[in-house]
């Protein structure tokens, strides 16, 4: 299968006649779907094994990016910002004017695939 899309005309006015393209994906695969095409593929671990190196995995990124680690990836990039203003270099992060966002980026391998 390919990356399927369809073209809608541009809205924005610095452009009006040209057209901008849409991916129409096949569907969504989730975690459990993923699993089930690398056991096809002919992988000898066991679905539970899997999953449990799918959470442990997961688990390890959640863990390092709350200790404030950058984690890259061969797919995807992970890090944190902070929103908010600070209104002087002294000033602590307040949950009520701050917020933590997670960045998430293509990784080299994943670019390279697209």
């Amino acid at each position: 299968m390919s990356i399927r899309y369809f073209l809608r005309p541009n809205k924005l006015p610095t452009n009006p006649d040209a057209y901008v393209a849409h991916v129409k994906p096949w569907g969504t695969l989730m975690e459990e779907d993923i699993i089930n095409r690398m056991q096809r593929q002919g992988s000898t671990i066991t679905r539970e094994d899997a999953l449990a190196a799918v959470y442990l995995y997961q688990k390890t990124i959640l863990d390092a990016l709350g200790e404030g680690y950058n984690v890259v990836t061969d797919t995807v990039n992970y890090s944190a910002s902070i929103r908010g203003t600070f209104p002087g270099a002294d000033v602590s992060f307040n949950r009520s004017r701050h917020t933590i966002q997670a960045v998430v980026r293509p990784g080299k391998r994943l670019r390279f695939a697209l």
